[in-house]
């Protein structure tokens, strides 16, 4: 029978029968700058399961995720996203014409405004954070993060919070497309009952190593 966690994440049956039971992480990094982004209550809801993953692993280290900041990886990945969206998407968006709203159209006038120009420098900083990210974590490393700042935002929101919002979550997630790292968002229980994740990013290649261990933990 599929393990629950793998089932629940979509991953096919024949794949998760070639996860290796034996594999473990040696090193567990809690990226700080990434848990400072979390609202208190949502941190302290997520450092109980934190100490799931940490009772699974021999090392438990603290690391700052980037020594640029968050806020710059996120500007690189936006850049980088914003024109690959175009060049795949542009050409059907000047047809057709759709009706988006105020805050999606607006972030694809902005992918249009940077079609074309000069991307190297956000590659090259591309590829010195997959050179960090996957030199940290080696092959039996994992890096632990929340997965967003906080649940989900209420239908009908502040639009200022609504960025926000977004901005800390994609600081968040830029980190495992950055570097192409696999990354698993485990479910836990916040204040009221709400719904959070944790995030757990592996080592380059190392999908089935994390899928194995994270199932052993987190039961």
């Amino acid at each position: 029978m599929q393990h629950p966690l793998l089932k629940a994440a979509g991953v096919p049956a024949s794949f998760a029968r070639n996860v290796p039971e034996g594999s473990r992480m040696a090193k567990l990094f809690i990226g700080m700058d990434g848990w400072a982004l979390a609202e208190p209550e949502i941190s302290a809801s997520l450092k109980q399961g934190l100490g799931l993953l940490q009772a699974g692993v021999g090392q438990t280290l603290e690391t700052k995720v980037s020594p640029e900041g968050l806020t710059s990886w996120m500007d690189v990945f936006r850049e980088l996203q914003g024109a690959e969206i175009w060049a795949t998407h542009g050409a059907w968006i000047e047809r057709e014409q759709p009706a988006f709203g105020p805050d999606i159209a607006a972030r694809f006038a902005w992918a249009a405004s940077v079609a074309g120009q000069d991307h190297s420098w956000a590659q090259s900083q591309r590829d010195d954070i997959t050179a960090r990210l996957r030199h940290l974590l080696g092959e039996d490393g994992c890096l632990v993060i929340p997965t967003v700042p906080g649940p989900a935002p209420l239908r009908g929101g502040d639009l200022r919070q609504l960025e926000l919002n977004r901005s800390g979550a994609m600081m968040l997630s830029c980190i495992a497309g950055l570097a192409g790292l696999p990354q698993v968002t485990l479910p836990v229980a916040g204040p009221g009952g709400l719904p959070l994740g944790l995030s757990v990013i592996g080592g380059h290649g190392q999908d089935l190593r994390l899928l194995s261990w994270v199932r052993r933990l987190w039961q």
